[in-house]
């Protein structure tokens, strides 16, 4: 687990090899934590390594706005060399995701969001392995 920090915030976050050739960021609801994505990682592991990488970090920090997260975000990704990226957003990370795109035009490439209702653990695997063109 890596450690990135930015304007006093410390964000803890993870970066796995890809069966994908871009890279993909993943942003859980603020309930979870990184280790909401685990059983969609584990179904990438089962496929071969093809350069991209994907990033799960603790995004969230109460208290701050959707245009701090955001800004946040962006010096994240600057820092880690990704984008253009592919992002998958769930719960409070959806309008965050919303206003970096806004913001900073080009650094996402395709999002995949779940505002409000949350599929069941299959499904959304399935979900963001079509995302992901597998």
């Amino acid at each position: 687990m890596g450690i990135f920090q930015h304007s006093g915030r410390t964000v803890p976050y993870t970066i796995d090899s890809a069966p994908f050739a871009h890279d993909l960021l993943l942003l859980q609801s603020s309930k979870f934590n990184t280790g909401f994505w685990r059983p969609v990682l584990d179904t990438f592991e089962e496929g071969n390594r093809a350069g991209g990488r994907i990033v799960t970090c603790e995004w969230y920090e109460p208290g701050l706005t959707d245009e701090k997260m955001a800004a946040g975000l962006k010096f994240f990704i600057a820092s880690l060399g990704l984008g253009p990226l592919d992002a998958v957003a769930c719960g409070e990370a959806v309008p965050v995701l919303k206003v970096l795109e806004q913001n900073e035009s080009g650094v996402i490439r395709n999002q995949l969001t779940f505002a409000h209702a949350l599929p069941k653990v299959d499904e959304m695997t399935r979900l963001i392995r079509e995302f992901c063109g597998l």
